[in-house]
């Protein structure tokens, strides 16, 4: 949910409903908890004006002999914001079974490139693509010598601060309830199959 100012908050709101500031290093660490293998959050942030060009984002979690600390990697992407709009409206019309599909996401590569290095194979990759990207199927896209999806499990999400809030939901779903002492999730998907087969 979102309020418009922080006035327009019901008074007595549970924490998950308040208006949330940025996320934290306590906030990405307690996400990290769900899961026994690692989490990298990925994001894109449009900038600039002429040309406009997408900054890539990771953010995981690793250890020391002085506790967790933060890992975080700032890439510039190198095809510009317009070249991506265009390409993306390609893949809007273009049918993605089709044999030839992959050439429609040969100008993406650059936008997962970065992912080589900020990620190992196996982790866990939770994509929050900003509007332009919204309807590229990011994990369709080839790093190195294998698409996105099969070196690296795919997370979907609006935003980070709206996975934090659903997780925070789902620890303490009542008010004074008892938090769960384990993970659990649902997936569900829609697949509408306009073939005549």
């Amino acid at each position: 949910l979102r309020y418009s100012s922080p006035a327009e908050q019901p008074e007595h709101a549970p924490d998950y409903l308040r208006v949330q500031g940025a996320l934290t290093f306590e906030d990405l660490q307690w996400v990290q908890t769900a899961s026994s293998a690692k989490l990298v959050f990925v994001d894109w942030v449009s900038f600039g004006i002429c040309p406009s060009k997408l900054l890539f984002f990771s953010f995981s979690m690793n250890n020391d002999q002085e506790g967790p600390f933060a890992v975080r990697k700032m890439v510039e992407i190198e095809t510009p914001l317009d070249e991506l709009k265009e390409a993306v409206g390609v893949i809007n019309e273009a049918r993605m079974n089709d044999s030839d599909a992959e050439r429609y996401l040969r100008p993406f590569i650059p936008v997962v490139r970065p992912l080589e290095e900020s990620s190992s194979a196996g982790d866990i990759l939770l994509l929050s693509p900003t509007a332009p990207l919204h309807n590229v199927p990011l994990h369709a896209v080839p790093v190195g010598s294998q698409i996105l999806i099969e070196r690296n499990p795919v997370v979907y999400v609006p935003s980070h601060a709206a996975l934090v809030s659903c997780l925070q939901r789902l620890a303490a779903p009542e008010p004074k309830a008892e938090a769960p002492t384990t993970w659990k999730a649902a997936v569900f998907g829609a697949y509408e199959d306009a073939s005549s087969d």
